[in-house]
């Protein structure tokens, strides 16, 4: 039986067509099946919930990848809101509009019966015995029917790929008759229970070994016989460091894993990149050796069960030269030193221009200035009246700029500031110019 289903498999695989099958648009499948569209499978089933404020509600969710459904805690109507909710029906198949391209659909039990699920968990009960639900899931979780909710979810990731029911509807899906789709789906959910058996199994077994370390590696539990008190020797009473570069590079790649110990870098699935140039400086791995991992998510200290294996001879090769000249690294630190000088001497700068930054005019000075100004506002305001008061400037005494010995890169920061500040009085200077012109103007 397994020959034969073997050589019907390989004969599909070069696109003949075995005896009892028949070839169509969607492929290659036995002649009593045959392609429906799920519109003529289906029927939607929803019955509104009238909620009352005051009642609680139990709301149902759908996992992702097949994992079935789960509960939320209730909530009481009023919490629900405008909120349109619909009541759960028994054997339906269900599917979260929101997540269907990640293959969140589910089937509802009579132990469903009482909750509510909102517009986003339309539910669809089989029409005429066509198609069995439990069928059904297991189809969408191949390859065939994860294309076709993703054909009916178009759009970007997440919630903005919400499935198109009409589409969804009108995709086809390949069925056998009923009888083989029952035992179909009473073998694969047989098989599901097992998987899900032995996985609480080797999960318990992972708890109790995780237990027994923590108390046989600590000392709070004694195996019997063994009473003696426990020594605390240092790792380096214990270990003795190995570094062993004896070989050209010709050595294949080990890792560190954290669940396999040391295994070739081919079986491991995180791309790593490095160079091959560098493989010269790797350390040769003994059968016996505890290697310790500088990559966290990789490995901790691993015990080593083989050695460096030796790469075949045909895969071996020369690779090119990649490290730096020595023009290349006398430009690089010629670079590095040019580039130091360059920021010692801006930090000099900056601490000048900080020094004659202080030597600008001072708070006071710069109140008598505007005193100054505004004497000649009172001035200009009493021009021409009969009452007019006679006004003269207050002396006005500006800053005296010194420029301390400094180099001639830092005289000409200097010099800038001290224009900046010339350019500033400069036009102080001229309002009130203008102003004064303005004002004898005025004056009989």
């Amino acid at each position: 039986m397994i020959l034969r289903t073997r050589n019907i498999i390989e004969q599909i695989e070069r696109g003949n067509v075995p005896e009892g099958y028949k070839i169509t648009k969607v492929g290659i499948f036995p002649v009593d099946w045959d392609v429906y569209m799920l519109g003529d499978c289906l029927s939607r089933v929803e019955r509104p919930v009238e909620v009352k404020p005051n009642e609680l509600y139990t709301q149902i969710g759908i996992r992702s990848h097949g994992k079935g459904l789960f509960y939320k805690e209730p909530v009481t109507g009023a919490a629900l809101g405008n909120k349109s909710v619909f009541w759960i029906e028994p054997d339906c198949f269900i599917v979260n509009i929101v997540f269907a391209w990640e293959q969140a659909i589910g089937k509802t039990t009579q132990s469903e019966v009482g909750m509510i699920g909102s517009h986003r968990f339309p539910m669809y009960r089989p029409v005429s015995d066509r198609v069995d639900v439990d069928y059904l899931i297991s189809y969408f979780l191949t390859k065939r029917g994860t294309d076709i909710l993703e054909a009916a979810s178009p759009g970007g990731a997440g919630r903005n790929k919400t499935l198109g029911q009409d589409r969804f509807l009108k995709s086809k899906v390949i069925l056998p008759p009923i009888e083989e789709q029952h035992k179909i789906a009473a073998i694969l959910i047989t098989q599901d229970k097992v998987i899900e058996l032995k996985e609480k199994r080797l999960a318990e077994k992972q708890r109790q070994k995780k237990y027994l370390m923590q108390q046989l590696l600590t000392g709070k539990k004694r195996l019997p016989g063994f009473y003696g008190a426990w020594s605390f020797p240092k790792a380096k009473e214990l270990f003795q460091s190995v570094s062993d570069k004896d070989h050209n590079g010709d050595l294949a790649v080990l890792s560190s894993t954290q669940d396999r110990g040391i295994v070739p870098r081919d079986e491991v699935d995180i791309d790593i990149k490095y160079d091959a140039c560098s493989l010269v400086n790797y350390k040769k791995v003994s059968k016996g050796n505890f290697v310790i991992s500088l990559r966290s998510f990789q490995g901790g200290i691993e015990y080593s069960t083989q050695a460096t294996p030796q790469l075949p001879a045909q895969e071996l090769t020369t690779p090119p030269e990649v490290h730096p000249t020595k023009a290349e690294w006398e430009e690089l630190l010629s670079s590095l030193c040019t580039l130091g000088y360059h920021t010692e001497r801006q930090t000099g700068y900056l601490k000048k221009v900080n020094e004659l930054l202080a030597q600008l005019p001072t708070r006071t000075q710069m109140d008598e200035l505007l005193k100054a100004v505004k004497h000649l506002e009172q001035m200009s305001e009493q021009a021409g009246k009969q009452s007019e008061k006679r006004f003269s400037l207050p002396s006005i005494r500006l800053p005296r700029l010194s420029l301390p010995d400094t180099p001639w890169a830092s005289l000409l920061l200097g010099l800038a500031a001290l224009a900046l500040t010339g350019l500033v009085l400069w036009v102080v200077w001229s309002s009130l110019a203008t102003l004064w012109s303005a004002a004898r103007g005025l004056l009989p």
